[in-house]
């Protein structure tokens, strides 16, 4: 009776581990099988079916303003020759104010040309009228800018009218046409987000 315990006992144990074994392997199955049934997320393969996301902008021709910084101090304003050509008498100044009068002459003491303004002491911007499409500095790529075109980017040639820290006046696109604002290169699958 004793053998028969003892081999019985050798036999319940062998089969306890095996029933073990086996559920452990059936586990590591079904713990495959869900992950090989999980779908993950592939950029490349996001980005070669659907496109890359980008930002745009819509073109239309209106009239707006670009802002030059000045400096106001005491009634005057002093700026380079490179700028002086931007301001005009009666342009109007951010803070309250105008200018009054653009000097043609060269300030000796200073190297630059004075602009008199009825403008309080400070940090003003010039508003300078355009018509036209602007465009984010951060957008133009020397002289091109990327359009929407059937789902791809289109380098399109502009000419720069006016610029100032922030944005630029452009000829070269029409109404409606949208600009895509995002860094991409020509040619590129897009999807517009």
């Amino acid at each position: 009776m004793k053998h028969n315990l003892k081999y019985d006992l050798k036999k319940i144990i062998a089969i306890v581990a095996a029933l073990a074994v086996l559920g452990i392997v059936a586990n590591r199955a079904v713990q495959i099988s869900r992950e090989n049934a999980r779908k993950v997320f592939n950029v490349a393969r996001d980005v070669e079916t659907r496109g890359i996301p980008v930002e745009t902008m819509r073109a239309e021709i209106a009239p707006g303003f670009l802002r030059e910084p000045v400096a106001a101090r005491r009634g005057r304003i002093y700026v380079s020759g490179a700028r002086v050509r931007r301001f005009s008498v009666g342009q109007r100044l951010s803070g309250g104010g105008t200018i009054t009068s653009i000097s043609r002459n060269i300030d000796l003491d200073t190297g630059l040309f004075l602009m008199r303004t009825t403008a309080p002491d400070g940090n003003h911007f010039a508003e300078i009228p355009h018509t036209g499409v602007f465009v984010p500095l951060y957008a133009i790529h020397g002289t091109t800018v990327m359009i929407a075109t059937g789902g791809f980017a289109d380098a399109r040639t502009v000419d720069i009218i006016a610029r100032d820290a922030e944005r630029a006046v452009v000829s070269g696109i029409r109404g409606g046409e949208e600009i895509i604002i995002t860094r991409i290169a020509p040619g590129a699958k897009i999807r517009v987000q």
